[in-house]
């Protein structure tokens, strides 16, 4: 049997549900997880090739809770960036997203991505989100199809942001990261 999940469709094996969703191998249900991350309210500094992005609480690292059973594998379908403004900051073009199955080292807004030794059994992947595209009042990079098997340590799944180029940010922009996971 065959579903549209995020846009994607995908052929599944399963237990359909009285509600019409397909379970999967492990008897859940494709999940969806919406981060909202606001800028502070500055545009300085700018972001400078590289960065990772933060949000007002100070961090750049957002995590997808509940995403499965630790010890469980969960699959990314999809990961969509919305920018929630008009257009694109000049010298924005695209964004990086790279995961982990436990939070990494800190990092905050504007820091330049320095992962450590400890990260390297954390780090899942990473890959580069599409350019986003003008939808009137907001941008988006739509990513379907992302396919990468994460091997969960926790119930989490973890994940930075970070600019492919340099770029004045706007002042309180905000920013949805819509991911979709199915277990595997």
């Amino acid at each position: 049997m065959q579903k549209n999940i995020g846009g994607e469709l995908v052929q599944m094996v399963g237990i359909v549900n009285a509600d019409g969703s397909i379970q999967g191998s492990a008897g859940t249900s494709s999940k969806g997880y919406t981060n909202t991350i606001t800028r502070p309210a500055t545009t300085t500094p700018a972001y400078d090739a590289l960065d990772v992005i933060g949000d007002t609480n100070g961090s750049a690292i957002f995590e997808i809770p509940n995403m499965g059973v630790a010890g469980s594998v969960v699959r990314l379908l999809t990961a969509n960036l919305i920018l929630a403004v008009a257009s694109l900051p000049a010298g924005a073009t695209s964004f990086q997203m790279w995961l982990f199955n436990a939070s990494p080292t800190a990092h905050a807004d504007k820091d330049a991505l320095a992962l450590q030794a400890a990260d390297a059994t954390k780090y899942v992947d990473d890959f580069t989100l599409t350019t986003p595209v003008d939808k009137g009042p907001f941008l988006a990079s739509i990513n379907r199809g992302v396919d990468i098997d994460i091997h969960l340590i926790t119930t989490s799944v973890y994940f930075m942001l970070q600019t492919t180029t340099g770029y004045t940010p706007t002042s309180g922009a905000v920013k949805y990261m819509k991911t979709r996971f199915i277990a595997l």
